[in-house]
């Protein structure tokens, strides 16, 4: 039996990530979620998280399966596991173990002793060989049980296993700007991108859309007078700042360009940048 709000979620997240291993899209499960939106931004964190580390995953967890990794609904399951006790460092391991074997019915003894095997390889303390351990968020290790690709000898392995990319992408960026240069672009693709809010003139600055919005249980730091960005709580797209269009999304180089323009009021201004989304 699934228990409780985060197993909801939980489930939800395998789902998304069954939807795109079947060729779908994960919005088609995640955006039509009935969760709270705590609940509801737990599950898409955890889904996408699952897609965007997925090659890595696959490899530390084949590590922890003697007989190989499983196919289908058990291996999507040990995916979200992983997934929670390798990167999200707020979730209790025994809670992350606890609720993800939930979801694996018949596979449960199984998920439960790949997991458990997982955590006990955690340790603390200061970096060892790079190779044979991962550093994971929180200053913690993951002791692998088989060594990652050495990036002197083959960087393109290296890297494109370690972020989760396909060979050809790293190759190529390796041929055009060089290892070193491809590994840090690879490392900066693998990174969840933060979320920044700028504060609209209805909305009296980004100090007092900062106050509207903790008042709404989102939590943001201030970038400056105009800007700030997301650092937790609830979504900030779920409450009434959103919709009476206190802010917009829009990041710091964007507003960078728009404030080099200099427009004034009464000017007209065209922009040839033509895709959805703001800019």
């Amino acid at each position: 039996m699934i228990r409780g709000k985060k197993a909801s979620a939980r489930a939800l997240a395998r789902t998304a990530v069954e939807r795109v291993e079947q060729g779908g899209r994960d919005d088609e499960v995640l955006s039509g979620a009935r969760l709270e939106p705590r609940d509801a931004a737990f599950a898409r964190e955890l889904a996408l998280g699952v897609l965007r580390h997925q090659r890595l995953l696959r490899f530390v967890l084949a590590g922890f399966c003697d007989r190989g990794l499983p196919e289908g609904p058990p291996l999507h399951v040990l995916e979200i596991g992983a997934q929670q006790l390798l990167f999200m460092d707020r979730v209790p391991d025994h809670a992350a173990v606890q609720e993800t074997v939930a979801l694996a019915g018949r596979a449960r003894g199984f998920v439960n002793a790949v997991l458990r095997s997982l955590t006990r390889s955690f340790r603390d303390g200061v970096a060892g060989d790079p190779r044979s351990e991962l550093q994971l968020p929180g200053g913690r290790f993951l002791a692998l049980p088989r060594p990652l690709p050495d990036p002197q000898a083959d960087p393109v392995q290296s890297a494109a296993l370690l972020y989760s990319l396909p060979d050809f992408l790293v190759e190529r960026w390796v041929e055009r700007i060089g290892a070193e240069a491809a590994t840090a672009v690879a490392a900066a693709s693998a990174t969840t991108p933060a979320v920044f809010l700028r504060a609209s003139a209805r909305s009296g600055g980004a100090a007092t859309l900062a106050g509207a919005l903790e008042e709404e249980g989102v939590e943001t730091e201030a970038v400056d007078p105009d800007l700030l960005r997301w650092s937790g709580g609830r979504s900030p797209f779920a409450g009434a700042s959103f919709r009476q269009g206190g802010f917009v999304v829009q990041d710091p180089t964007a507003l960078a360009a728009a404030r080099a323009v200099g427009a004034r009021p009464g000017e007209r201004i065209l922009d040839l940048c033509a895709a959805p989304g703001t800019k």
